[in-house]
């Protein structure tokens, strides 16, 4: 499988969101943050319909999620690994070989059917491995419910990699967040060889906490059914996937309201 993050040609033209734009200017970056906490909780993005000429950002209605809250899961590892292309095949459930550089951050959601009939909304984000980007990383780690630390299940150096990632989860992310090792590119079945074994990574997540997985983007292999592991995790943790918790807590301060109002007019 060919690196997702390949050296973008600075002559290229693309249309570049507008929040990734900021992130990867240097400006902003709290408002970029900000923005991200605020679609995590169900709130619009008024990032990606910032600019000159640019719709409005749509409302929950037109988005189809009724304000519901989004499960924050954030994609780390070094420059190469196959980020983009796991999120690529996650929320469009599409896969190329000629994925362009990820410029400071991406984001996509998807919808991910439950048990009993619920669901959840993921929102995925996909940050740059290079060093330059390290500080816009961390800061996505806030609030996140979840976190990929991924390597190449070919690159030993990227393996190594996880323990300067893993430091920067349990530095910046809440107690409670969800860890997941991802091993990438594990192309060609379960008894294809790779340079990291099974082993190595289980040891190395089991040392942290972390659930472990391999996937393959290419062939879609394991790809909704680690995001499957995440969602229960993440909900045993205490997200509430419907928002119904935070629905009857606003009733029951309207009610309060109301009751207060009425005693002492």
């Amino acid at each position: 499988m060919a690196d997702d993050d390949l050296v973008l040609d600075e002559e290229e033209d693309f249309d570049q969101p507008m929040f990734q734009k900021a992130a990867h200017e240097g400006e902003g970056m709290a408002s970029v943050a900000k923005e991200a906490d605020k679609e995590t909780a169900g709130a619009s993005n008024a990032l990606e319909g910032k600019g000159s000429g640019a719709p409005p950002p749509a409302s929950a209605e037109e988005r189809g999620d009724g304000g519901r809250p989004a499960a924050k899961v954030v994609i780390v590892g070094d420059s190469g690994v196959g980020k983009t292309a796991l999120m690529t095949r996650f929320a469009k459930e599409t896969w190329s070989d000629t994925t362009r550089a990820t410029i400071g951050l991406d984001m996509s959601t998807r919808e991910l059917a439950l048990s009993g009939g619920r669901s959840m909304r993921i929102q995925l984000w996909d940050t740059a491995g290079q060093e330059q980007f390290n500080a816009l990383t961390t800061s996505y780690f806030r609030q996140a419910h979840a976190v990929l630390m991924m390597y190449d299940a070919h690159s030993p150096s990227s393996f190594a990699s996880l323990s300067k990632w893993m430091m920067e989860v349990d530095r910046h992310a809440p107690a409670e967040v969800c860890k997941m090792i991802v091993g990438s590119k594990c192309d060609g079945g379960p008894s294809a060889s790779t340079a990291v074994s099974v082993a190595d990574a289980a040891a190395f997540a089991a040392k942290h906490g972390a659930l472990c997985e391999r996937c393959s983007a290419k062939e879609d292999v394991n790809v909704t059914a680690l995001f499957e592991q995440i969602a229960a995790r993440v909900i045993r943790n205490g997200f509430d996937p419907d928002g119904r918790r935070r629905q009857s807590q606003g009733l029951k301060v309207g009610a309060a309201s109301k009751q207060k109002k009425k005693g002492c007019c």
